[in-house]
């Protein structure tokens, strides 16, 4: 039996994360984050979330294309089947085979804390990808210019 190696990565969402509507919905209000995952061993892994938020992952071959989420889709899951309010699915995966995984919730323009788990025979690469809009904290300045005379 081949002991099993977990790998996490924690992240947010925030109202500067893209939005999208998840796979066989309408509704495109969902924040989401996209991962690139890659193993170097081929075997099943359990991908799976940890937060005290209601989460929706879905895992892709080779591209993600947010105005068309069934398009490269592998499998999603909402809540695994049990209360836990958690996504967790298990998956056959090739090595040195580019796959997304995309991390979203259940519920409309919710943000929050999250983790992703991923547990296989071998570490595996996960990497965060998502481009996230921010806003400056400094106010923008004119340089002092005036309009008015005085």
């Amino acid at each position: 039996m081949i002991p099993l190696v977990n790998t996490t990565v924690s992240s947010s969402w925030t109202n500067g994360n893209p939005i999208y509507a998840r796979p066989g919905d309408f509704n495109s209000n969902y924040y989401y984050d996209t991962f690139d995952l890659t193993v170097s061993m081929a075997g099943t892994y359990a991908v799976g979330s940890d937060s005290t938020i209601d989460t929706y992952g879905s895992l892709y071959n080779g591209s993600f294309v947010p105005d068309y989420p069934q398009m490269n889709l592998l499998i999603h899951n909402d809540d695994s089947e049990s209360s836990s309010r958690q996504f967790r699915f298990q998956v056959y995966l090739e090595p040195h085979v580019r796959y997304i995984l995309v991390a979203t919730t259940y519920g409309t323009w919710t943000t929050g804390p999250y983790s992703v788990v991923v547990s296989g025979p071998q570490r595996i690469t996960l990497i965060r990808t998502t481009i996230v809009v921010t806003t400056p904290l400094v106010p923008i300045t004119d340089d002092g210019y005036r309009t008015d005379p005085t």
